[in-house]
């Protein structure tokens, strides 16, 4: 196993330099554990799950990982057919706001979508949501999981009822999981209409 002793010119470092430093070490010199010396208030070993847990923390999920039962935001229409099949109900609508939107609605996900700024364009994703155990996250968490695997997937959040995870994105865009009794009972992402 690789390690990486780091010596700061300074005694103390603050949470956020330390994930920056952390991020630069790994991305230069692939480091798989960061050791700080005890010279710094403490010491400290982060594992590449740690560090990436603090990026999250720090930059937000990044947009490609939105993802609930194989679909992605920004998916087009014909795609989420291929991966979900036929759905159960369709409502068309109108936002003043956004245009003509659709919606499609499976046992256990509903996912929404947009036409394209041509009345020729096809209908893209911009939120899914799921409240049945059947659908997972890219990273395995699925309703009814426990509120303990999503923080040590995506971050810790001081929240008893919902946690709401930012996303790196150049646009706003949510990712948000609702608990209740301590486990997970519906998981949503979307991008914000404006």
């Amino acid at each position: 196993m690789k390690t990486l002793s780091i010596k700061p010119s300074i005694q103390k470092l603050t949470k956020l330099s330390l994930i920056a430093l952390a991020a630069t070490s790994l991305s230069t010199v692939g480091a798989t554990t960061l050791r700080m010396p005890a010279t710094a208030q403490q010491t400290t070993i982060a594992t590449p799950q740690k560090m990436m847990l603090a990026l999250n923390q720090f930059r937000g999920i990044a947009y490609k990982r939105l993802q609930i039962g194989g679909v992605n935001l920004s998916m087009s229409e014909v795609q989420v057919r291929k991966v979900l099949g036929q759905p159960r109900k369709i409502k068309n609508g109108y936002m003043g706001v956004a245009g003509k939107t659709r919606t499609l609605q499976y046992p256990g996900i509903t996912v929404k979508l947009l036409e394209g700024s041509k009345p020729t364009d096809n209908f893209s994703v911009y939120e899914i949501e799921a409240d049945s155990s059947r659908y997972a996250t890219k990273d395995g968490v699925k309703v009814g999981d426990r509120v303990s695997k999503v923080m040590s997937i995506y971050g810790k959040i001081d929240s008893a009822t919902t946690l709401n995870y930012r996303v790196n994105s150049s646009s706003p865009t949510y990712f948000v999981f609702t608990i209740q009794n301590g486990k997970v009972t519906k998981i949503t992402c979307g991008d914000v209409l404006s």
